[in-house]
């Protein structure tokens, strides 16, 4: 997340989205995520971020474009009753952890698979 200079110990908000979409069709930023279908806000986490999170780019003189913070941070989803996420630093120490998101679980229908097993079923198998 890049940090405006000046803005270090404002609060600094990160989203939490969801997606029905595979692990290869994923979007690379919100704003492109919120026009798909299938994808919906879970949650928004607001922290402030410590000194050891930031990190200053472009801060050399022969760097032609604007400074600023670059906070490094992981979010961690603890699963239970509901769902939990904590904003760890790049230490990893836990900087904020968000109360829990209620969820409702559905139960997971078995596959029932066929009492008896036919050769039509299994073409490959006729030898066994």
């Amino acid at each position: 997340m890049k940090i405006k200079l000046g803005q270090e110990q404002e609060p600094q908000k990160t989203k939490i989205v969801l997606s029905t979409s595979g692990s290869k069709e994923l979007p690379r930023s919100l704003p492109k995520a919120q026009t798909r279908e299938g994808v919906r806000e879970v949650c928004e986490i607001t922290t402030i971020l410590g000194p050891s999170s930031l990190r200053r780019k472009n801060q050399h003189w022969w760097q032609l474009r604007k400074e600023y913070n670059l906070a490094e941070f992981r979010v961690r989803l603890l699963v239970g009753a509901g769902l939990k996420f904590e904003i760890l630093d790049k230490d990893g120490i836990c900087v904020k952890a968000q109360k829990d998101v209620p969820v409702s679980w559905e139960p997971v229908v078995p596959r029932t698979m066929p009492e008896e097993v036919s050769s039509e079923m299994y073409p490959w198998k006729q030898g066994w």
